[in-house]
C-alpha cells in the first residue's frame, strides 16, 4: 500500500508546480508523532503543505461513502480527526473547522451533497 507514494513521487518528481506540491504529495502520510510513511518524519520535518493535505484529504475521505461504508456526518469526521493528535496538525484541523463552518465552507459542503 505505502509504495503509491514512491509512484507518485516518480511522476511528480521532475515537474515544476512553482509551489510545494512534490513536498506535500510526498509528505502527506507522514504523521506528527513520526509513525507515518515513507520516510518517518515527524513534528516540523513535515511541510506544512503537506499536513494541510493530510488533514484535508482525510476529511474528505470521511465525508465521502466507500464501498465498505456509508459517509460519515461532517461532525463525526471532525472529531475523528481532531482526536488524531500526534497524527494531525491541530493548528490545520482548527482551520479546517472554521471553513467548514463559514458561509464559504457550508457552500462547498453544500455542493457535496448535491454530487
Amino acid at each position: 500500500m505505502a509504495q503509491h507514494v514512491e509512484h507518485a513521487a516518480k511522476v511528480l518528481e521532475d515537474i515544476d508546480f512553482g509551489l510545494p506540491i512534490f513536498d506535500a504529495v510526498y509528505q502527506m502520510n507522514e504523521t506528527l508523532d513520526g509513525q507515518g510513511y515513507p520516510k518517518g518524519l515527524k513534528g516540523d520535518e513535515i511541510s506544512l503543505s503537506a499536513r494541510i493535505l493530510a488533514v484535508v484529504n482525510s476529511f474528505c475521505a470521511m465525508v465521502k461513502p466507500r464501498a465498505y461504508r456509508g459517509a460519515r456526518s461532517i461532525d463525526e469526521s471532525l472529531a475523528i480527526i481532531e482526536s488524531g493528535d500526534g497524527v494531525y496538525d491541530q493548528r490545520v484541523v482548527t482551520v479546517l473547522k472554521e471553513v467548514v463552518k463559514s458561509a464559504i465552507g457550508e457552500k462547498i459542503l453544500a455542493k457535496r451533497r448535491q454530487d
